[in-house]
């Protein structure tokens, strides 16, 4: 089976470390989409990746995020080897890929 490597930024910000690239490898196949992928990642890899989805249709704004800088619907979007998932930088950090869409970050 064909695989695909990611990284993806993980922090807490209640922890106070700095954020950290984390890589991880996952099965591929063709069409998948970065939900696909994270959704591998938390129930085989890690369980501890943060991250929010809820519609799989792309409608309810919940699993945005920013891959390879470009702002994505993680539901929709398609994998491609080598991406860099990051949390939108506009909306408070909650953890990992999850941003508070209600509160603005302070700049």
């Amino acid at each position: 089976m064909e695989t695909v490597t990611i990284k993806i930024r993980r922090h807490d910000p209640t922890v106070g470390e700095a954020p950290t690239l984390q890589e991880y490898t996952v099965p591929y196949q063709e069409g998948m989409r970065i939900l696909d992928a994270l959704l591998y990642i938390a129930e085989g890899i890690d369980p501890s990746l943060a991250y929010r989805y809820s519609c799989k249709i792309g409608n309810c704004k919940v699993c945005l995020m920013k891959a390879n800088g470009k702002t994505v619907y993680s539901c929709q979007e398609r994998l491609e080897p080598g991406m860099v998932l990051e949390p939108l930088t506009q909306f408070e950090e909650v953890r990992d890929l999850v941003c508070d869409l209600h509160k603005r970050a302070e700049v």
